[in-house]
Order: C-alpha cells, then structure tokens, then sequence
C-alpha cells in the first residue's frame, strides 16, 4: 500500500513538474523585463506580435519575439538582447552593431547588409544578406575562419586538422599515421568503418 502511495505521489509530482516545464506564448510586450521593453520600444518601430516564453524546469530560460514585420529578437530573462535576424530586406538597427564590427562590413564587403546578429561568449556572429557568416571578437575585431584539411589514408581513418591557408595534404606531405601523430599530436582522428 505505501509502495503504490509513493508511485502516485512521484507521479503527480513529475507531472506537475512537466506541466510547469512548458513554454507559454503571449501577444504583446507587457509579459517581458522591462529591460527588454525599453529595448523595443527604443530600437523598433513594429510592434509585438508574439513572445515565446521559454522554461527550463519551471524558470524562464529566455523570451523569443516576433516582430509584425518579421524580426526575430531573443532576449535572456532579465531582457538583455542575445539575437537579432530581420528580414533579407530589413536592417538592423545601429544600436545592436558594434562600431568597429559595423566599419569592417561597410570597407570589406561593401553593398552588403547585416541581417543577423548574435551575442556569443567570445565575441559576436553576424549574418550578411548575401548568406555569409562572419565572427568577431569582444572587442569587434575579425576572426578569419580557418580552412580544414582532410586526409583519407588506405585503412580509411579520417585526420582532421584546422591549418590557415591549406587545401589538402598533397603528395609532398603524406598522411601516414605515425607521421602525422609524431608532426601534429592534436589532430583529430576517427575511423570510418566501410
């Protein structure tokens, strides 16, 4: 009898659990921080035309909005911006884009318009309308994408290695594995079973 006791009380338990769990939906910005709402209402002139509140075990992890004009922002729960993306046709407003982040764009890919900005930890991700993904750093400084080198030997296992400004092995520098760990300790290395 207390064993069933106990088994319905977990049950009820994690059920209210997952139902505290799940993500509401509303239809104007009154339901977020009010950070997020000076955020709005400084930066964008379309209004709300949904927020997603996303929960993570009964607390509010983040808010997702939509924009009537189709711009997506998220915000954190205590309404700090975290991602941006407009539409092919929109822009970004200025006080979303670093100055220096906005400079490098302008002088090295000239005609074309940030879409798309995310905080990350080490720095920023933008979008450009062409579909070109860029990274900065904190401070708004370029960091190049480094090209990956792939090797395939005989007994099919895969070395993966990031090196600048390579295509390929090549016939000058082998891809044999005990010179490759002997060269390059930090490669990757995972068998591809065919």
């Amino acid at each position: 009898m207390i064993k069933r006791l106990l088994i319905a009380l977990v049950a009820v338990i994690g059920m209210s659990a997952a139902a505290a769990a799940r993500d509401t939906y509303a239809h104007d910005a009154s339901v977020l921080p009010k950070a997020a709402q000076t955020t709005l209402s400084q930066n964008f002139k379309a209004h709300v035309s949904v927020v997603k509140i996303d929960k993570d075990f009964g607390r509010i992890s983040d808010y997702e909005v939509i924009l009537t004009d189709g711009t997506e922002i998220t915000f954190d729960r205590d309404g700090n911006w975290e991602n941006v993306e407009v539409s092919v046709n929109g822009t970004i407003p200025s006080a979303f884009i670093p100055s220096s982040i906005a400079d490098y764009v302008r002088t090295n890919m000239s005609g074309q318009k940030i879409v798309g900005i995310e905080k990350e930890r080490t720095g920023y991700d933008i979008e450009l309308a062409n579909g070109v993904d860029m990274k900065f750093d904190k401070n708004g400084q370029f960091r190049p994408l480094r090209r990956i080198t792939t090797c395939i030997t005989p007994n099919y296992l895969l070395y993966q290695r990031a090196i600048p400004g390579t295509s390929g092995c090549g016939s000058l520098y082998p891809c044999l594995p005990q010179h490759v760990r002997k060269q390059q300790p930090e490669i990757a290395v995972s068998d591809i079973n065919r």
